[in-house]
């Protein structure tokens, strides 16, 4: 089953309600239950963990929050709002629930996400047993990293 076109998921959702976040402003929080799902239209936002800075995001469509949402549990990120940034905001359990078409994107991104993944852990196998620099090494991280957070979006 082919995925759903973002451009027809951006228009699908374009009766949700919008928040506009100013730059510095924490959009979801590391240890907290927000129970939100967000889709950024516009801006940037920074996501770190544990005061580690994963990568930016500023790709129409990205979905935030969805493995809180999807897990039940609280969120393992903090998103700031590193520029102007709007975003459909929403509950998540019921357009989880009611939503085919963003389920779907959803479900779509996160397998792209794995898919990523599991391509660069077979690059940083190679590259830890053959005597790759740390320098390569590092950029394998840094590509990793890209995987998680954007999946096909990067």
């Amino acid at each position: 089953m082919p995925p759903v076109e973002l451009s027809a998921v951006l228009h699908h959702l374009q009766d949700l309600p919008t928040v506009s976040f100013h730059t510095g402003e924490v959009l979801l929080q590391s240890g907290k239950r927000s129970g939100k799902l967000m889709v950024l239209l516009e801006g940037r936002v920074e996501v770190s963990s544990e005061g580690v800075v994963l990568g930016t995001i500023e790709t129409p469509g990205a979905i935030l929050g969805e493995l809180a949402a999807l897990l039940e549990r609280p969120h393992t990120a903090d998103v700031r709002a590193v520029a102007p940034t709007v975003c459909h905001v929403v509950d998540a359990e019921p357009i989880l629930r009611g939503d085919p078409v963003l389920t779907r994107h959803i479900a779509v991104v996160l397998a792209q996400r794995l898919d990523m993944c599991t391509e660069q852990l077979v690059s940083l196998r190679r590259k830890a047993g053959d005597g790759t620099s740390a320098k390569a090494f590092d950029q394998s991280l840094d590509q990793l990293a890209k995987a998680v957070l954007f999946g096909g979006f990067a």
